[in-house]
């Protein structure tokens, strides 16, 4: 199979990826063979890059789910962001001048990225065609969202009680989903993304449920109380950061 069919294989995938919001998918398998782009397949658990390395390329995920990872001099590992199907990743840290990567890159399932070579897809060619002009757009919109994203993650830790974490990191989904909510981490991943010990959310989780602030299957959620009816103040010893 040539570099364009295997390209196209994956056309119905790219109606999902935000890059490519505005762009004609028809013309893309053309575009993407121009520039050299590759398709990868990452096993689960499987390094899409370190800590400290530079990343060559920007992803997007085509199939299956990245977590992004950061430790600290002491070996705990804090997921700080999680890629979905058709989101991007890298770009910051190559835009930002090539800089080293501050965490892991690690595929939780197995994954197919889309790798597009930084510079090169996303320099200006000399006619500006309407691909690089959508495309640039499309990033900077990207790293907007990523950079609100990050703020409101910022102000999750720094909630006192782990269940204003709890509870603000459910509503965050309830836009999207309504008032059946499911999480796409589980326990464990949850909290470290929370920042507290393992052992913390769970026993928080099962003081919710048994006040009927929230019911929970799995990954599974429902928020019964109303913001302004629930007590965020819990009387369980304070959760321990991770450092």
């Amino acid at each position: 199979m040539d570099d364009k069919n295997i390209y196209t294989k994956y056309l119905p995938h790219f109606k999902s990826v935000a890059l490519f919001q505005g762009i004609d998918l028809n013309h893309l398998p053309h575009l993407l063979m121009c520039k050299s782009a590759m398709i990868k397949k990452y096993k689960k658990g499987e390094f899409l890059l370190h800590q400290g390395d530079i990343s060559t390329y920007v992803g997007i995920l085509l199939e299956g789910q990245i977590h992004l990872l950061r430790e600290d001099d002491e070996d705990n590992s804090a997921l700080f962001s999680v890629v979905e199907v058709g989101g991007n990743f890298f770009d910051a840290i190559c835009f930002g001048g090539s800089v080293p990567s501050p965490g892991d890159a690690v595929a939780n399932k197995d994954s197919i990225v889309l790798q597009l070579p930084y510079p090169d897809t996303f320099n200006l060619c000399k006619n500006s065609c309407e691909f690089h002009i959508s495309l640039i757009e499309n990033v900077l919109k990207s790293l907007s969202m990523k950079y609100l994203k990050l703020l409101d993650h910022m102000t999750l830790i720094q909630m006192k009680s782990l269940r204003e974490r709890i509870l603000s990191y459910l509503r965050s989904f309830i836009p999207g989903q309504g008032g059946n909510i499911t999480v796409p981490i589980n326990r464990e991943e949850m909290s470290r993304y929370l920042g507290v010990s393992r052992t913390s959310l769970s026993h928080e989780l099962a003081s919710m449920k048994k006040e009927g602030l929230i019911d929970y299957w799995k990954n599974c959620f429902v928020i019964h109380a109303r913001k302004n009816e629930v007590d965020l103040s819990s009387k369980s010893s304070p959760p321990k950061l991770i450092e």
